[in-house]
């Protein structure tokens, strides 16, 4: 989850560069795929907490 998300966003994030300020227009495509990608980054549980619960699994320490 934490992976295909930071991907999806940096994709996103390079899609509405390329198209600038009509990547922003909801005329196009780009702006919807840029807010599901930010979705997917908080929702149903942000990445950090994920990485919190992997390294929790592995026996890490907590980042915070």
């Amino acid at each position: 989850k934490t992976l295909a998300s930071d991907y999806a966003c940096r994709a996103a994030d390079r899609g509405i560069a390329i198209l600038g300020g009509m990547g922003y227009s909801a005329e196009t495509d780009m702006q919807r795929y840029w807010r599901d990608a930010r979705l997917m980054k908080i929702g149903p549980i942000s990445n950090e907490m994920a990485q919190n619960m992997i390294a929790e699994g592995l026996g890490l320490p907590r980042s915070f």
